[in-house]
């Protein structure tokens, strides 16, 4: 069964994951969940999220350190990923 990656990403960073990450993974059997594709409302956005990361087996954060710092999203996307329940 292949594993799935959650992949966490600013919209900036949309093209770059898309080229650079969620194209290698998938070319290599790795199913890939990321909001580009994965959310279709912003009202659905974190539930989607919780889900997703709920069925991944890895995560990968895309993030440049401005964006971490500025803390809003980076306490909102951390509350939820360790709201997860593991196994």
């Amino acid at each position: 069964m292949p594993q799935q990656v959650f992949i966490s990403h600013a919209h900036a960073d949309r093209g770059f994951v898309e080229k650079q990450i969620v194209t290698p993974l998938r070319s290599n059997g790795v199913v890939t969940w990321f909001a580009g594709e994965d959310v279709a409302t912003a009202s659905e956005w974190e539930r989607a999220i919780q889900q997703g990361l709920e069925g991944s087996d890895w995560v990968i954060v895309v993030m440049p350190p401005e964006v971490f710092l500025q803390g809003g999203f980076a306490r909102k996307f951390f509350g939820l990923w360790t709201s997860v329940k593991v196994g």
